[in-house]
């Protein structure tokens, strides 16, 4: 399932996603989104956010392959290795991206991590 929000007053662009992949987890069992998979084309290196809900968002990592990312970096390609993602233990666990103006990012393609809590 997919759902998307566009604002074109603020500019804002909102994507809350489940996997593509089917998983078989079960919707109301326990789950929670541990690590993000980015593929980006045209990023800034601030120019993607992302969690498990809107007001608890990161921010790409400002060091990658242990150096720090100068300010103002904008990749023409970015596919680094997974994330941590800020997230809760909840039944309802959707990934949350927020791109703003004046910051550019195309996100071609996203991986979801998820740690589930087992029924036992």
């Amino acid at each position: 399932m997919r759902q998307k929000w566009l604002n074109c007053k603020s500019y804002n662009y909102h994507e809350a996603s489940e996997s593509v992949t089917r998983t078989h987890v079960p919707l109301t069992q326990r789950k929670r989104i541990d690590h993000v998979g980015l593929v980006l084309y045209d990023a800034n290196y601030q120019g993607i956010q992302f969690g498990q809900r809107l007001d608890t968002l990161d921010n790409l990592p400002l060091y990658e392959a242990g150096a720090a990312t100068p300010a103002g970096t904008t990749w023409s390609e970015y596919d680094e290795p997974m994330i941590e993602a800020p997230g809760n233990w909840q039944t309802d666990a959707r990934l949350c991206l927020l791109a703003q103006a004046p910051n550019p990012c195309t996100v071609g393609g996203v991986v979801v991590g998820l740690t589930t809590n087992e029924k036992s």
